[in-house]
């Protein structure tokens, strides 16, 4: 009798959970909030990269001036994608489970990837273009060491904020509440990261050190320690969200 295959069994395994993050996926495509997002950014690069030919900005310069939006203004979107994950779809979500045949865990843990995979990618399709063409055709070195540099600090930004978006969406029964206090947090979080003394995590802090990164100054340390400090409660958050999940009534 042919013993069974090991490689299907794994496979089978994570079948529920790939199921969930492309439906959930599609949504987030079909969202006009997300397409807003795009839209909005894409221009805003655009018209950014025509002033800097007109006005002979330096790449540097640039690529600083689009990113601290990200982190200054285009944060509210992230917010509003993220915190209305599960609490949006409350009152579906014990009919989604048990029609899908997926486990809580592979729900909830789609919601994190897909919502963090849509704004990292949103983010990208932006980013990525518009530091190649300012290479190109601005003045100003730019190293892809400074951009690789300046990425990470919006990926760890954005990676925490999504966390943290979905888990108040579990812990919210309201998307409204739920992006409210996610949203005054981020407006006090400089002076909440002074208070605990983590002055490295705070917005305008970030500015500077992507700034720093892509005019050649980058830190290693600051990077390490901002990877370090949005990512260690990153995880926390997660596992937090889907132990909580997985106990609530649904």
């Amino acid at each position: 009798m042919a013993s069974p295959d090991l490689t299907d069994k794994h496979t089978n395994r994570w079948l529920p959970f790939l199921g969930a993050f492309q439906f959930d996926l599609r949504g987030m495509v079909r969202s006009h909030v997300v397409q807003g997002w795009l839209a909005l950014t894409a221009l805003f690069a655009f018209g950014a990269m025509m002033n800097a030919l007109e006005k002979s900005i330096p790449a540097p310069d640039l690529l600083g001036e689009v990113l601290k939006g990200y982190i200054l203004v285009w944060s509210t979107v992230v917010i509003i994608i993220s915190a209305g994950a599960v609490s949006a779809e409350s009152g579906v979500v014990a009919d989604s489970i048990l029609s899908r045949g997926i486990t809580r865990y592979a729900y909830i843990l789609s919601k994190y990837a897909s919502r963090l995979f849509t704004a990292l990618v949103v983010c990208g399709v932006v980013i990525l273009p518009l530091a190649f063409f300012a290479g190109l055709h601005l003045s100003g070195d730019v190293a892809a060491k400074g951009v690789a540099i300046a990425l990470t600090y919006i990926l760890v930004h954005i990676t925490f904020l999504t966390v943290l978006g979905v888990t108040f969406s579990i812990w919210f029964d309201r998307a409204i509440v739920g992006i409210a206090v996610l949203w005054l947090m981020c407006y006090f979080f400089g002076a909440i990261c002074s208070a605990l003394d983590v002055g490295f995590m705070a917005p305008m802090r970030l500015v500077r050190d992507i700034s720093a990164a892509l005019n050649g100054r980058g830190d290693a340390g600051d990077l390490w320690r901002a990877c370090a400090g949005f990512g260690a409660p990153s995880i926390v958050l997660c596992a937090l969200g889907t132990m909580w999940f997985a106990r609530r009534d649904v």
